[in-house]
């Protein structure tokens, strides 16, 4: 994997909290995003990527190649006790795309009319 490319998922993932804000916010008829801060940190996205950010903090402070190669030695060893060492693991939930409407959309749409 290109070392450029490693934050893209982090990057789209604010997709999804973001157009739920602009949804609600049509839905509400206001635009001033004030709740979309608590939205972005209570996605479960960005709990990993606070989780990352304190660990990488850490990570930076040890100036010394034997401390690091340890820390990583450790960090393999206790990855294979949470739900990272399946490579398939997605941390947060796949958004769920429907290109056709539902049975309740189409039996509530022929009930309308």
């Amino acid at each position: 994997m290109c070392k450029r490319a490693r934050g893209i998922s982090f990057a789209l993932g604010y997709g999804e909290p973001a157009a739920a804000a602009i949804a609600d916010a049509f839905a509400r008829d206001d635009f001033r995003f004030a709740d979309y801060r608590e939205r972005l940190l209570a996605h479960p996205l960005f709990k990993q990527l606070n989780i990352r950010t304190w660990l990488a903090r850490y990570a930076y402070l040890l100036n010394y190649p034997i401390v690091v190669r340890v820390g990583w030695s450790l960090m393999r060893l206790l990855l294979r006790f949470t739900p990272w060492r399946n490579r398939d693991y997605v941390p947060a939930r796949l958004p769920e795309f429907r290109l056709t409407p539902t049975a309740e959309s189409a039996s509530s749409d022929a009930d309308a009319v």
